[in-house]
């Protein structure tokens, strides 16, 4: 139509002209004031011009919204392919090119209800197109619709028999609790398929690893590294062996014994500042030191364990026997594993006694989750401890009262987990009775442990506290404001099958801005720790 009013116009234009040109209206021209015939083509010129923007419609290119859509997709432009694919999915809503892309971008955009909704009309359109089967159901699996997800797959092996498909149906039935099952698919796939037995046997051990099979989540994962000792899932299988051995290697109970010799140059935290502390003429000392430990664990449900333990600690000084310590914790540990997540509740009731009369008395609570991917876990942690003195100071000196703890801690697990690196972050705030010690505490700390050889562990830490208190002090007349750093280094021995030596340094520097809590210490100690 479009270009049959096109030749009409230019017929009736050149009809136009002719007359025009042939009769030489001379009034029409005068009108003009143009009369000369040199004139005459210019305005012939400008009305045939006139003419054809009249008579001919300027048509602009229509966008393809479908390609330009494509190709911001693929350049992982979401936010400016969503338009473009929803105007071509407009244009024409029947095209199962275009409804599965907008699947597939939805799904990209972690915009799970759309994705399905695409993936669906997908499906209604071209029931035979297995590639959309087989995302929707990985789609349906993310939102946890296991049985819609299996009915997918189901639809998509009698399009296409595919051995991937054998094993997703595994993994849904792992998800399910059938286990059997999903051993027994997962197996199927990795039968047919021998590209697939790394993920397969890496998968199996798993499986069984979660339900406690430590024997044969073992097998497997020695297998896989034997047979793909370069593959990504030997990696971790790795690490999983690890694992099992330190479980296997730990008794229903456990004692340990402990014994140092510690010398210790600043025992009473003699100030930095002499003239803060006039009195003290000597504050070095030898220290013996004494622990012992009891703790006994068992098993509940599928993935539960609760820990009991007790524990005894006592410092004797050779010169500062008003500085000797001990103490006693009852501590009960309840832990659940969810897969990779594992979640603890401790508890911890504590009694401490200074130069043999009751000091202190405390309560704490701790939550603590974890999260563990293969050579990596990550934690938080909530602290809430009640502390009780016996005999607390009076006024704004009384330092009972509670303290909130709140902390994050990364570990980077090194030579298949016999050594790590470690970085934590802490906030704590002080709630006292007495207006003195009440503050807030930042504290960040990184800590390594190398093993030198199969007999020796080398381990450094290093902290920095910074204590903010709330309020003027009472005798002092400043704000306190303490910075304080602690060094660390330990080399530990196997002596003999569980028997270590250790060989401990420490240096802690305070700085304040209250002269009497500024000092410096340094420590050294040579142990023998004994586990039965």
């Amino acid at each position: 139509m479009e270009f049959y009013n096109f030749a009409i116009g230019n017929i009736n234009m050149s009809y136009f002209f002719k007359r025009l040109v042939i009769l030489k209206k001379p009034r029409f021209l005068a009108l003009l004031g143009m009369t000369k015939p040199e004139f005459r083509g210019v305005i012939c010129g400008l009305i045939g011009f006139l003419f054809f923007v009249l008579y001919n419609p300027v048509y602009a290119a229509e966008i393809d919204y479908y390609t330009e859509g494509m190709k911001q997709l693929q350049m992982e432009n979401y936010e400016e392919a969503e338009p473009l694919l929803l105007k071509a999915h407009k244009k024409e809503p029947a095209n199962p090119n275009i409804t599965y892309y907008l699947g597939v971008l939805y799904n990209a955009m972690e915009n799970f209800n759309d994705s399905l909704k695409f993936f669906k009309e997908t499906v209604k359109i071209n029931p035979n197109l297995l590639e959309v089967r087989y995302y929707l159901a990985q789609v349906l699996m993310m939102t946890g619709d296991y049985d819609g997800a299996l009915e997918q797959f189901e639809e998509a092996d009698k399009v296409k028999h595919l051995s991937m498909i054998t094993y997703y149906k595994g993994m849904i039935y792992n998800q399910k609790g059938d286990y059997k099952k999903a051993i027994e698919l997962i197996k199927s796939a990795g039968e047919e398929d021998k590209n697939l037995q790394p993920i397969v046997q890496f998968q199996i051990g798993i499986i069984n690893y979660n339900n406690g099979n430590l024997k044969e989540a073992k097998a497997y994962f020695r297998s896989l590294i034997s047979l793909h000792p370069k593959s990504d899932e030997a990696e971790f299988a790795r690490q999983y062996i690890t694992a099992i051995e330190q479980i296997e290697s730990m008794k229903n109970w456990k004692m340990t014994f402990g014994y140092s010799y510690q010398y210790d140059d600043n025992v009473v935290l003699k100030p930095t500042d002499t003239s803060a502390a006039e009195s003290i003429t000597n504050k070095s000392d030898w220290v013996s030191n004494l622990n012992f430990g009891f703790d006994y664990s068992k098993s509940f449900m599928k993935n539960g364990n609760i820990g009991l333990g007790y524990s005894f600690s006592q410092s004797l000084h050779a010169l500062f026997t008003n500085y000797d310590i001990q103490s006693h914790s009852i501590n009960i540990l309840p832990a659940y594993n969810f897969g990779n997540f594992n979640t603890t509740l401790m508890y911890s009731y504590g009694y401490t006694y200074l130069d043999r009369s009751g000091y202190l008395r405390s309560n704490t609570v701790s939550p603590i989750f974890s999260y563990i991917s293969g050579s990596q876990m990550a934690q938080i942690s909530l602290k809430w401890q009640d502390k009780d003195y016996i005999k607390p100071s009076a006024g704004d000196e009384n330092r009972a009262g509670a303290n909130y703890d709140a902390g994050a801690a990364y570990f980077l697990f090194l030579k298949e987990g016999k050594g790590y690196i470690n970085v934590k972050y802490n906030y704590d705030r002080d709630y006292t009775n007495g207006n003195n010690w009440k503050y807030n505490g930042h504290k960040g700390a990184v800590s390594i442990l190398l093993p030198v050889s199969n007999r020796i562990n080398f381990s450094l830490s290093g902290d920095g506290y910074r204590q903010i208190y709330d309020n003027t002090h009472s005798t002092y007349s400043v704000k306190r404001d303490d910075t304080i750093y602690n060094a660390n280094t330990l080399i530990s021995i196997n002596l003999l099958k569980n028997l270590k030596g250790d060989i401990t340094y420490a240096y802690t520097r305070a700085f304040s801005n209250t002269p009497v809590y500024d000092y410096s210490k340094n420590s050294v100690s040579v142990g023998l720790n004994y586990v039965w």
